[in-house]
């Protein structure tokens, strides 16, 4: 996942990454702290345009890993919204989904 954004940084200079802590945390006093929502994507990105930014929602896995339940209805909600939202496995999927992003807002500027 880092190389992969950090390629995505580089290529797409004006859209900013930002990683997810989901899971459990646990105090100095051993008390267990929930962080996250359930089913959230592990990374989301600010592009840019003419509108304000439009987040985009990034859910990496490895190998044949699949989407659990609550990321599944995350990723429904997210598309509910006219969002975008993408399961990356690899650097040209973070090209397509972005590039997708992008037509998408060249299209708003043009109506």
């Amino acid at each position: 996942m880092n190389l992969c954004l950090e390629k995505g940084q580089l290529e797409f200079p004006t859209i900013r990454f930002f990683k997810r802590f989901n899971g459990q945390l646990y105090t100095s006093e051993g008390r267990p702290v929930k962080v996250g929502v359930n089913g959230q994507a592990d990374v989301y990105a600010l592009v840019p345009s003419p509108i304000g930014p439009v987040i985009v929602e990034l859910e990496f896995k490895t190998g044949n890993a699949r989407q659990s339940e609550s990321q599944v209805n995350y990723q429904k909600l997210i598309e509910s919204m006219h969002g975008i939202y993408g399961v990356i496995k690899c650097y040209e999927d973070l090209q397509k989904l972005i590039k997708i992003c992008l037509d998408k807002i060249e299209s708003i500027g043009h109506s």
